[in-house]
């Protein structure tokens, strides 16, 4: 009866700390604070993430339009405990610029990616990576294994490891996963276990030893799920991420299996093999392939979801 008596306070006590949450919860309010706009046009300023420091140093990346509001340029905003102010970052020489993502060590340690394209050529974005060293930003070189690539996401540990993530395009047909790590000299693309066709969207590290990177897998024709990659020295590997509803069905999925150069998407298209490329095919077990340049001992792998 005892035992009995002390669940029951147990869970009393239980809801009472709730109760005290929810109701903590309810006494802050969200309000709108300034923040500038840049370029000429009208609409096409956007924020898209922020890493805050302190109550007094936070960072803002996002885009600004450039000559119109479907071009944009690189947009950095900086609060300082009292208003958002626009930084001053580097020119970068092409028509369209953007920034989508950002990470911070330390006052003087800011790190933001994104892509710049030049748009002459179908596939043409490639990675942009910059940093801010307490003074200024700067443009940091970072790898283009790909046709195309695109940086959607950063997570730091610290000075000398950081991750960032995104996809890169093999052919006009194939897209994958793009992992690059700054070990603080320079950035180098990583290996992951085999994935056919997929994107990287965003990454989270807790230690050097516990990195998650989260995006998408898959085709329409054949279902589209969620993909979980995470970083654990020495045996990095893929988590397994339970669908909710299943894989998205195509109502005609009449590209299946198809080597057809002609048709646009393919479920089983050749692929070159290009420096940074990870190859699988059906049935294939997950494997690393070394990188060129070369990239750090260990890979991401593990089975597939």
């Amino acid at each position: 009866m005892r035992s009995g008596w002390i669940r029951v306070l147990a869970l009393l006590s239980a809801v009472a700390d709730f109760d005290t949450a929810q109701g903590m919860q309810a006494e802050g309010t969200w309000e709108i604070v300034p923040s500038p706009n840049a370029g000429s046009q009208v609409v096409g300023n956007t924020l898209l993430d922020v890493v805050a420091l302190s109550a007094t140093d936070a960072w803002a990346v996002g885009v600004t339009p450039n000559q119109s509001q479907y071009l944009t340029a690189p947009l950095v905003m900086h609060w300082d405990g009292a208003q958002w102010s626009i930084a001053s970052t580097p020119a970068v020489p092409v028509i369209n610029v953007k920034l989508n993502a950002a990470a911070a060590v330390g006052s003087d340690d800011v790190w933001a990616v994104g892509y710049s394209d030049a748009m002459n050529c179908g596939l043409c974005a490639q990675t942009l990576i910059e940093h801010w060293d307490g003074t200024s930003w700067s443009v940091v070189p970072s790898p283009n294994p790909g046709w195309a690539n695109t940086l959607y996401g950063v997570a730091a540990v610290s000075a000398n490891d950081i991750w960032a993530v995104g996809d890169q395009w093999l052919n006009w047909s194939t897209k994958i996963p793009l992992i690059l790590h700054y070990d603080g000299a320079g950035w180098t693309a990583v290996d992951y276990p085999p994935i056919d066709y997929g994107e990287l969207a965003s990454a989270f590290a807790l230690t050097d030893d516990d990195v998650w990177a989260v995006g998408v897998s898959g085709v329409i024709s054949t279902g589209i799920e969620a993909l979980a990659l995470h970083w654990d020295e020495p045996s990095p590997r893929r988590r397994h991420t339970p669908p909710e509803m299943g894989p998205v069905p195509w109502p005609s999925a009449t590209w299946t299996g198809s080597t057809d150069p002609t048709l646009p998407w393919r479920t089983t298209p050749s692929r070159p093999r290009r420096p940074g490329a990870v190859r699988a095919g059906p049935g294939s077990a997950p494997r690393c392939r070394r990188r060129h340049p070369p990239v750090r001992s260990r890979c991401w792998r593990g089975q597939p979801t």
